[in-house]
């Protein structure tokens, strides 16, 4: 992230002088002349040159050492060169003379924070609200400590309170966007880069992640043009042009496969399965909207393919559109009525569109006609835990279980079932098997629902320590602590009994 503000603006904060007490006695053309350094100070530091601007500020300090300001000057350009503990220095002495500048514990929080002291920063912050609530820099500095710290969900409300007092500050809308893409929250991100574009069009690192956050999403069009903006705006950074290669190798064997398809259509435009192949390729990215508009070329084409219209079915499903689905997905059945996939599919569209029965009679008929079909015993377990019948989901996702053992979410929903008949035990394993799965997959973002399921599971089981360390997981990637802690609250009071 880059610095919330710059070291000459931070000094030019303090050329107010206050009187501050002090046990050392000077003259007044001691005092005047310490403020005639100080003044230099904020001028250098205005022009770029930190280094005059310290020289100026030790002079300072000689002269009058009974001046708070001055000490918190000299430690933010001590930060400003990364002597971060000579900073920290300098705002205790300050503190001495001036305990009630909430300013100097936000100055003392961030060099703590960049010397990886986060316990110290957090307490300096909490002292700093204590004093003066309506500080922008206090909420943007703890929320970014906060970030440091992996705890994301806290930090999104510290950034929150930043925006309420600067609803324009595009570094605190950046930041919050960051925390957000750390929550497995990456379109929420992408608004807040859009809000700080809009109130700072020059600010190079919302336009880079932004286009990271469409990359994440594998909108590469997106994520090409908010990239390259960022290198114009900023093209001496290292670290963009770094992170971009990196993207770019990511992204760009999607991106040319497009391209390639793009040059085989308009040699063979009659040709299905080049439309259906470059579909297959918009899903991954994803970009449902043209895999549809893909497919729907392929069935003009091709109007007796079940495949095509399974696939256009599943684009349509993603952008919730599941009434153009089950139409597709019945011209499927139609053209081949046997089909346990195409039932499989159907069934979950049924169940999307509130029609339980009929999910069930689908997920029946697709098991009939292929028994190691485990998605649609998963299918029909999630029915019946949505129904209430535990014993059946069970058994359900047991099978599926032992068809395929690697799918995190049978495991979830198998130890919700458990928990909810109270066999905890059983549920644990469940869950703590789904934790595995999840911290296995590099690609997949972790599941709050899920620990927050553990940490109730947890507290029946009277592991209250445990329980508590899924609570802080589960708030960490977005879960409501407040309510999850009156479930735990409560469970421990029944346990009581």
């Amino acid at each position: 992230m880059f610095p919330a503000a710059s070291i000459s603006v931070l000094l030019a904060a303090l050329l107010i002088v206050t009187a501050c007490t002090g046990s050392t006695e000077i003259s007044e053309s001691a005092r005047q002349l310490a403020q005639s350094h100080y003044e230099s100070a904020i001028e250098l530091g205005n022009e770029g040159r930190f280094d005059a601007a310290l020289i100026e500020l030790d002079q300072a300090v000689v002269l009058n050492p009974n001046s708070a300001l001055i000490y918190q000057a000299r430690g933010r350009a001590r930060a400003e060169f990364d002597q971060y503990e000579g900073a920290i220095e300098d705002y205790n002495k300050a503190m001495v003379l001036d305990s009630e500048n909430a300013g100097l514990y936000v100055d003392r929080a961030i060099s703590y924070s960049r010397i990886t002291k986060y316990k110290d920063a957090i307490a300096d912050y909490e002292q700093s609200e204590q004093i003066d609530q309506d500080d922008f820099r206090l909420y943007l500095n703890w929320g970014t400590t906060l970030t440091r710290l992996n705890r994301n969900y806290q930090a999104v409300k510290k950034f929150d309170i930043a925006i309420e007092l600067a609803p324009e500050n595009a570094v605190a809308l950046t930041n919050r966007g960051t925390a957000y893409v750390s929550l497995g929250q990456p379109r929420r991100a992408i608004q807040d880069y859009g809000e700080a574009i809009r109130a700072d069009p020059e600010y190079a690192e919302a336009y880079f992640n932004r286009g990271a956050a469409y990359a994440a999403l594998e909108l590469f069009d997106d994520a090409f043009i908010h990239l390259e903006k960022a290198v114009q705006l900023d093209p001496t950074n290292e670290k963009i042009f770094t992170d971009r290669g990196t993207i770019y190798g990511e992204i760009g064997i999607l991106y040319n496969s497009v391209k390639n398809y793009e040059a085989a259509i308009a040699r063979e435009p009659n040709n299905a399965k080049l439309y259906q192949e470059r579909a297959a390729v918009y899903k991954r990215m994803p970009n449902h909207e043209k895999a549809i508009r893909d497919l729907t070329v392929a069935i003009q084409i091709s109007p007796d393919s079940v495949g095509l219209f399974v696939d256009r079915a599943d684009s349509l499903v993603a952008i919730q559109d599941f009434e153009s689905a089950m139409i597709d997905l019945n011209q499927a059945l139609a053209l081949s009525p046997k089909s346990s996939r195409v039932l499989t599919e159907r069934g979950g569209v049924w169940r999307e569109l509130g029609y339980f029965d009929q999910a069930i009679v689908d997920f029946e008929d697709a098991i009939r006609l292929d028994s190691n079909n485990h998605e649609a015993h998963s299918g029909r377990g999630q029915m019946f835990l949505m129904i209430g019948d535990f014993n059946r989901a069970i058994a359900d996702y047991t099978t599926a279980i032992n068809i395929d053992s690697g799918v995190l979410e049978y495991y979830k929903n198998r130890g919700v079932a458990r928990g909810t008949i109270g066999d905890h035990q059983d549920a644990l394993r469940d869950l703590d098997m789904a934790v595995q799965l999840d911290e296995a997959d590099q690609d997949n973002i972790y599941d709050a629902d899920l620990f927050a399921t553990r940490a109730i599971t947890r507290m029946y089981l009277g592991m209250e320590d445990a329980a508590l360390a899924d609570a802080e997981e589960a708030e960490k990637y977005g879960a409501d602590r407040a309510q999850l802690n009156r479930s735990l609250m409560a469970i421990q009071q029944e346990n009581k009994k």
